[in-house]
């Protein structure tokens, strides 16, 4: 099977909070679920950060269940372009996770030295 040409890995960044209630092994479960996820659509971590417990701004609600804390868990990754959205479904359909945010990752870096590189010319 070939693989197009055209597709494009991207790099992401996901934060997402699963609520305190859950001990450790079910953190860890969470964890792999994800990661299953993300290899299912071709995609690869490459840093994981636990920002540990935090308390939130606002109360969320989900599935019958108020959280006023939750723990944050940071990823960074690399995803074609296209299973982007089919990654985000999946996201949204684990029940422990009660918030993610998915964004294309800051390539600060790379994007100065290509401009730089441009002024040069």
């Amino acid at each position: 099977m070939k693989i197009p040409s055209n597709t494009r890995v991207q790099s992401y960044e996901l934060t997402y909070l699963t609520g305190i209630g859950l001990t450790s092994d079910e953190q860890k479960a969470v964890a792999e679920k994800l990661a299953k996820a993300i290899k299912k659509f071709k995609g690869t971590i490459k840093n994981t950060e636990d920002w540990g417990k935090k308390v939130l701004a606002y109360t969320i609600k989900k599935e019958g269940k108020k959280y006023d804390e939750a723990i944050y868990t940071h990823l960074v990754l690399e995803i074609p372009a296209t299973k982007v959205q089919d990654l985000e479904k999946e996201v949204y359909l684990l029940p422990e996770i009660i918030r993610h945010l998915l964004v294309i990752a800051d390539d600060s870096e790379s994007a100065t030295a290509e401009s730089d590189e441009a002024k040069a010319e």
